[in-house]
């Protein structure tokens, strides 16, 4: 089983995959902040929508994938460049013989932040919530 075709419900899960063969490879990770939607009200004042917002890319990171990787590490670095993340999304960069270096890796987290301002869609990548717990992501519905 690839792992395109393995279930990822967790950080975990991925890591899991990722680490399932020896090839060398690199996490992606863009963090995403969450600006909600408010709604005017009848009597003048704006509630937040709950469940609805705009996604904004904060900050980007690649980290080699080896043994020191880990949730608890990735959630505390986050929060030292970006306090105000919401979502962690992430590709995997596989190299052939060697880990892929920060300079790879940097166009495709360029391309990963323009996905999110563009409004692209991200199936493609994976997403987490700040628990590890996998979130799919989906345009509002328009009306």
């Amino acid at each position: 089983m690839t792992m395109a075709e393995t279930e990822i419900a967790s950080f975990e899960d991925l890591l899991a995959a990722t680490r399932a063969d020896d090839a060398p490879k690199r996490l992606l990770v863009v963090l995403l902040r969450v600006d909600s939607v408010h709604r005017r009200e009848a009597d003048g004042s704006e509630a937040p929508l709950q469940g609805e917002g705009t996604l904004s890319p904060v900050a980007a990171h690649d980290l080699p994938v080896d043994d020191a990787l880990s949730f608890e590490r990735l959630v505390s670095e986050a929060d030292e460049v970006a306090p105000g993340w919401s979502f962690l999304m992430t590709a995997v960069l596989a190299g052939r013989d060697r880990v892929p270096a920060t300079e790879d890796a940097a166009p495709h987290l360029q391309r990963m932040a323009t996905a999110v301002t563009s409004g692209e869609g991200l199936a493609q990548y994976a997403v987490f919530d700040r628990f590890g717990d996998a979130v799919r992501l989906q345009p509002a519905e328009t009306q």
